[in-house]
């Protein structure tokens, strides 16, 4: 791979395999930054916070890769992403969010206007970026479940042979609004968490308190999801568990498992920048 001009890049696409001039391919839809900041407005940006301290930065775009992907491979993922981010969108705006007013222990659901399969393959070719992308050493499927994904949205449907190694769960959350009406749940990490919990390897997208659960290989969900209703595809609707904002045991697992993974990370890459003795 070389550099041609202005930090644009020549090589390997990693979807078509062709070798071609790469894009700025973003890992995230960059639209997703408009359900967050009003960019109309003069001097917005997306403010950015690291989970790991307390500083923060400001932009005006999503994080991306030049590496990566061709402009014709991205602009094919972009149709994943154009219909996944209608329905965050949806999701964003859903007025039954506001109705918080319910205990812990009840059951609830919500409705919003999507489908199942556009959620799923927005989630997973976003997830395929990431792990593509040498920028996110933490989110790496493997090539072989590489090419499964791949496979599947260039066929634009998720394969029976995929369906057997892939899953998917969603929570969804209220609107968690504090003073002056700043709505917490109004938030986007800027990449997947990995954990593993029960023994499954687990990829954890957060959108705008729509936390989205992607279970990766032959094992099942384990005793902690077991009874985690899957979404489920009525008419024109999908209908997503509800959960508290502030968080259960299922939430607090799933914390607790990204903090060993990051820690991890964190000394990993410690020892890798250390001077060699």
């Amino acid at each position: 791979m070389k550099e041609i001009r202005n930090g644009k890049w020549f090589g390997i696409c990693k979807l078509c395999g062709e070798e071609k001039p790469l894009c700025n391919a973003h890992l995230l839809p960059d639209s997703m930054k408009r359900l967050i900041v009003d960019f109309k407005s003069p001097g917005a940006t997306v403010q950015t916070v690291h989970m790991e301290s307390p500083t923060s930065y400001s932009s005006q775009t999503l994080s991306s890769d030049k590496k990566i992907l061709c402009a014709s491979c991205d602009a094919y993922l972009g149709k994943f992403d154009k219909k996944f981010v209608e329905l965050l969108a949806r999701w964003a705006d859903l007025p039954a969010r506001s109705h918080q007013f319910w205990r812990r222990e009840d059951v609830v659901f919500y409705r919003v206007q999507g489908s199942i399969p556009d959620l799923f393959l927005g989630l997973l070719a976003s997830l395929l970026r990431f792990s593509f992308s040498d920028r996110h050493p933490g989110i790496q499927l493997g090539p072989d479940m590489e090419k499964l994904i791949a496979d599947s949205l260039l066929a634009g449907r998720i394969s029976d042979e995929l369906s057997a190694l892939v899953d998917l769960k969603v929570l969804g959350s209220h609107h968690a609004l504090v003073a002056e009406g700043t709505d917490l749940s109004r938030v986007i990490a800027q990449s997947p968490f990995y954990g593993e919990v029960d023994g499954a390897n687990l990829f954890v997208f957060e959108t705008l308190g729509l936390t989205s659960i992607i279970k990766i290989g032959p094992s099942g969900w384990g005793k902690l999801f077991a009874n985690v209703i899957s979404p489920v595809q009525e008419w024109d609707q999908i209908r997503i568990i509800g959960i508290h904002f502030s968080g259960t045991n299922i939430t607090r697992a799933l914390d607790a498992a990204i903090e060993v993974r990051r820690a991890a990370f964190q000394l990993m890459d410690r020892n890798s920048s250390s001077p060699e003795k």
